[in-house]
């Protein structure tokens, strides 16, 4: 910079401001950002404080593409094409301010989770420099001898060093999409049209759906939804634990996200800025988050690849509307307490009990894609599966399992690592059982949950006594219940299986 101007500059940790926003760039240094960071101040990047221009050029760009398309065919006279512009002007702001928005809010979710996926996020740099992508030096991002003593001292990365990981995986999951065929997939036209304003997705719809950016527009949706909502290190780590590629993690996100209609519920926890400490936001954002690793890994691990999203969709969808509000009747008593505990620590920093609820509830619906299959391969409907499910959870108390594996520590890699196998585990073996019940009844579609809880007890007496012993008995009395009680407790119950 300009050593006249030195008398006037500050290190970052002398900044006293709360919050800092860059109205323009290079305001602060990379280097600088971090300080402040590090001293406790909110603050991101230039890049992500200023992106709204560069996002209004691209639509500006994008939107002249498409009405240049609908002058070709006939659909607009070129008269009425800068009036139609003009009008526009308004929602065009509002939908880059909505991305900005978006990003900056994916930043805050990443920071509340930035101790618990440190190790996670330098796995993920280290696999972007095996790649040539990444050059840690020149972003200002800490080095693994660094990255350690970070952790040591309890120092997660900032959100100035977020935000950079969160544009290398935009960049990096934006290739590996492009290069395949999921732009070109049916579930993801609506993508492609939602990019623009409604005057033209009403008026000039053929002409969105023939335009020369299409994939890359479809591209950029789908990378910005997947990891604004799931962070930067969310492809990386599913990839890990699954062996899929990019494109294909973020076709199982999609069929997640619609199937149980996410984007319902964020716009619901959105709407509340004004009157919501965002620390009751975030929270639910981190549930919703945990709830998409899991979804998305069982999708890829359980259905048939490569994957009919439409198909898929439809079938996951169905079954979460078939559990609904999850009424007590439905899930029995021990879930609805598990759920109530939930919901119960996202009021207590803030949350309105009826979003608290929906928020709360993730975890429950996560078991519709089980449902789905057991109905389909045992031919019953997915309301006999379901209350067979639950009832079997209840008098095996799986709910007091799998609400233990929820509350397992997850800070750092390993912890996280078997934090998540159990919870998929304990998932797996409810599953298991349920299908293993379900065939005790055989034909028979009358049978009702309890008597075929019955008729599949009858032959497992003494290894349902072992496991009650082990479960009402060892682990409901041992107040803090940790990961080898658990797989304890997951052996004994697959002898039932």
């Amino acid at each position: 910079g300009d050593r006249a101007s030195d008398a006037l500059r500050v290190d970052g940790a002398q900044i006293r401001a709360r919050v800092v926003g860059e109205g323009a760039n290079l305001g602060f240094t990379q280097r600088g950002r971090v300080e402040a960071a590090l001293a406790g101040r909110k603050i991101n990047t230039d890049a992500l404080d200023n992106s709204a221009g560069v996002d209004t050029s691209d639509h500006e760009v994008n939107i002249k593409i498409a009405t240049g398309g609908a002058i070709v065919a006939g659909a607009l006279a070129r008269e009425q094409r800068d009036a139609l512009l003009f009008s526009m002007t308004d929602e065009v702001g509002a939908l880059v301010l909505r991305d900005n928005y978006q990003q900056s809010q994916a930043v805050s979710v990443a920071a509340e989770r930035a101790a618990e996926h440190h190790d996670r996020l330098e796995r993920f740099m280290r696999a972007l420099e095996r790649k040539g992508r990444l050059d840690r030096a020149v972003e200002f991002l800490p080095d693994s001898v660094a990255m350690r003593t970070r952790a040591a001292n309890r120092q997660p990365l900032t959100r100035p060093e977020l935000s950079v990981l969160l544009a290398y995986a935009k960049i990096d999951l934006n290739e590996e999409i492009l290069a395949s065929d999921l732009p070109d997939d049916p579930l993801l036209a609506a993508e492609l049209v939602r990019y623009f304003p409604a005057a033209l997705q009403q008026a000039h719809e053929p002409a969105l759906r023939g335009h020369r950016l299409r994939r890359e527009i479809v591209a950029l949706q789908v990378v910005n939804s997947l990891v604004n909502r799931c962070g930067p290190g969310f492809v990386y780590n599913v990839a890990q634990r699954t062996g899929a590629q990019g494109a294909t993690i973020a076709r199982a996100f999609t069929v997640a996200r619609d199937a149980w209609k996410l984007r319902d519920l964020w716009a619901e926890i959105e709407a509340l800025d004004a009157s919501l400490k965002a620390e009751a936001q975030t929270r639910m954002l981190v549930a919703s988050q945990r709830f998409l690793g899991r979804a998305v890994q069982w999708i890829l691990r359980r259905l048939p690849q490569p994957l009919d999203t439409i198909a898929a969709t439809t079938k996951l969808g169905a079954a979460v509307a078939a559990l609904g509000e999850l009424p007590a009747d439905l899930v029995g008593q021990d879930e609805s307490a598990a759920l109530g505990e939930r919901a119960a620590a996202l009021e207590a920093v803030g949350a309105p009990t009826g979003i608290a609820r929906r928020a709360a509830s993730l975890e429950t619906l996560a078991a519709a894609g089980d449902l789905a299959l057991a109905a389909e391969t045992n031919g019953c409907s997915i309301e006999d599966a379901a209350r067979l499910y639950f009832r079997l959870g209840e008098r095996l108390s799986l709910a007091l399992l799998a609400n233990a594996a929820h509350k397992l520590p997850r800070e750092g890699l390993w912890p996280s690592q078997a934090a998540l196998a159990m919870q998929d585990e304990l998932a797996a073996l409810h599953a298991e059982l349920l299908n293993s019940a379900l065939r005790a009844r055989g034909g028979d579609t009358k049978c009702g949950p309890d008597e075929t809880l019955a008729r599949w007890s009858e032959p497992r007496k003494l290894a349902l006594d072992r496991v009650d012993r082990l479960v009402k008995e060892d682990l409901a009395g041992a107040g803090t219940i940790d990961h080898a009680m658990l797989s304890v407790a997951a052996a004994e119950l697959r002898t039932l299986v």
